[in-house]
C-alpha cells in the first residue's frame, strides 16, 4: 500500500508539468473525435491511426470526463502506471513468495524515473505495459486463459506488445 501511495504521489507531481507532445495532441484529437461522434470508428481518419483501437477508445473514455483537457487525456496512462506498481508487486510475490521481494519490486516500480516521467502521458505505452504485466502475473498463477486474454488486450492497445 505504501508503494502505491508513494508511486501515485510521485506521478501526480508531474501530471501537469509538461504540455502535449505533438503525437499526444494527435492521439487526443482522435480520442475527441470518438467522444464527439464525429468519427467513432476512426474510419475517416485511417491515415492518422497507427495503433490498434483499444488505446483510442481508452483515451476517449478519459477525454469524456472534461471534453478534452490535457489532464483528462493523460489520466488513462496515469492510472495504468499506478496499477502497474501493484501488478509488479503481485508478480514478485507470486514468483518469490517473499514479502521482502514484494516490497522491493513495488518500490523499484514506484521509484523508477522512467515510469514516473512516462506515466502522465497520452501515449499507449503505459496502458500496454499494464496489460502485459497483468498477463504475466496471470501466467505466473497458471491462469492461461486469463493470461491470453490480457495479452490480447495489450496487443489491442499497441502492436509492439508482440515483442
Amino acid at each position: 500500500m505504501v508503494c502505491l501511495l508513494l508511486g501515485a504521489g510521485l506521478r501526480t507531481v508531474v501530471l501537469t508539468d509538461y504540455r502535449f507532445h505533438p503525437d499526444e495532441a494527435l492521439f487526443a484529437a482522435l480520442g475527441r473525435m470518438i467522444v464527439q461522434g464525429i468519427d467513432p470508428s476512426l474510419s475517416r481518419t485511417a491515415l492518422l491511426v497507427d495503433k490498434p483501437p483499444l488505446f483510442y477508445y481508452t483515451l476517449a473514455a478519459g477525454l469524456s470526463l472534461s471534453w478534452g483537457s490535457e489532464l483528462t487525456a493523460r489520466l488513462p496512462g496515469f492510472w495504468a502506471s499506478i496499477i502497474s506498481i501493484a501488478l509488479v508487486a503481485r508478480l514478485a510475490h507470486r514468483l518469490w513468495r517473499s514479502d521482502v521481494a514484494t516490497i522491493v519490486a513495488g518500490l523499484v516500480m514506484a521509484l523508477s524515473p522512467f515510469a514516473i516521467l512516462f506515466s502522465p502521458t497520452a501515449f499507449a505505452d503505459p496502458l500496454m505495459v499494464m496489460w502485459l504485466l497483468a498477463a504475466t502475473s496471470a501466467a505466473a498463477e497458471w491462469r492461461w486463459g486469463r493470461a491470453g486474454l490480457l495479452f490480447g488486450l495489450g496487443l489491442a492497445t499497441k502492436q509492439n506488445a508482440i515483442f
